[in-house]
């Protein structure tokens, strides 16, 4: 018999003697057997969170990669769109690149380090698991004295899983912003495009006016929707499907809530941001000199996005969607 308080072998004498009469204590080849049981399934908790733990390295160093190319990119964009406003000096426009380099930068740290965690805990699972294994194996008895051990190791072991997280950049706001896009200020009306609520529940309106030249610039609220796109079209992209399709007559900001690894998108193409989510007003720059829109973050006073140059050369229409 096994004294499970004591850990060790008693004759049929001593288990009923009064040191050990309070104690559970059970045939060694039984109670072996049950805790081969508990190995096993540890053992397959173990092995999930490895792989889980896998694939999210992968991802992680899949995120690290794009996270250095969106930066590079929104810089450019950034710079393009600050010489496209002459917004100030060129010391003013090089302070801003700087900034946006330091955030990158510290973000780029902040993902290595969850990276090097990542695979701090994929060889400590690995251990683990090895350990359980080789109890598993061990005699009857030497199992029953050291399981208690292994199973606190590999309990400590599943207390913290490092989890993705996507990195997000903040921009910071640029210095007389508003004050130059509202020379191109301009009020639009909107009407009803697609109403769908039975189907897709969201609405769709476009606005009224239709801009083949010059410089126009426009603000949404979003504040209170939890998903909404915003942006400009061409009047012949209309269809049933206008958001979900390939079109590359409609550039949109697109936010969607719950989404893990993106809450914002642009269109033409589907393109994911690491950008905060916006949560007041939208503003649209619409640039038909240059063939190219943007979106700035109206309430912080900073760039959100930029279309290249040239994105579109024809006539479009403002529109809003909110789900």
């Amino acid at each position: 018999m096994f004294c499970e308080v004591d850990k060790s072998l008693l004759c049929p004498h001593c288990s009923p003697s009064r040191e050990h009469e309070a104690h559970r204590h059970h045939p060694v080849d039984c109670i072996a057997a049950d805790k081969r049981k508990i190995i096993l399934k540890e053992m397959d908790t173990i092995w999930e969170k490895i792989q889980e733990n896998q694939s999210n390295i992968y991802e992680k160093r899949n995120i690290i990669n794009q996270w250095v190319w969106y930066m590079n990119l929104h810089r450019e964009m950034t710079k393009d769109f600050y010489s496209a406003l002459h917004l100030g000096l060129r010391e003013e426009e090089i302070r801003l690149s700087e900034i946006l380099k330091e955030k990158g930068r510290v973000i780029f740290l902040q993902l290595r380090t969850m990276e090097t965690q990542m695979l701090q805990k994929s060889s400590n699972l690995r251990n683990i698991y090895q350990e359980l294994m080789k109890t598993y194996q061990k005699l009857d008895l030497e199992l029953l004295r050291h399981l208690e051990d292994t199973l606190e190791r590999c309990e400590s072991a599943l207390v913290f899983m490092p989890q993705l997280k996507k990195p997000e950049l903040s921009p910071p706001s640029i210095p007389r912003l508003m004050d130059n896009l509202n020379h191109y200020r301009v009020e639009i009306t909107y009407c009803h495009l697609i109403q769908n609520h039975e189907e897709s529940n969201y609405v769709a309106l476009s606005g009224i006016q239709e801009f083949s030249s010059g410089k126009h610039y426009w603000e949404l609220s979003v504040q209170g929707f939890s998903t909404w796109a915003v942006g400009v079209f061409r009047n012949s992209a209309i269809g049933s499907n206008l958001i979900l399709n390939e079109s590359e007559d409609i550039f949109l900001l697109f936010s969607g809530k719950g989404n893990i690894h993106y809450s914002i998108f642009t269109t033409a193409p589907l393109l994911p941001h690491f950008i905060e989510r916006p949560v007041g007003r939208i503003g649209v720059f619409l640039d038909l000199e240059n063939g190219n829109v943007s979106f700035v973050n109206a309430t912080k006073n900073s760039f959100i996005w930029r279309y290249p140059t040239n994105s579109f050369q024809y006539p479009v229409k403002p529109c809003f969607f909110s789900w």
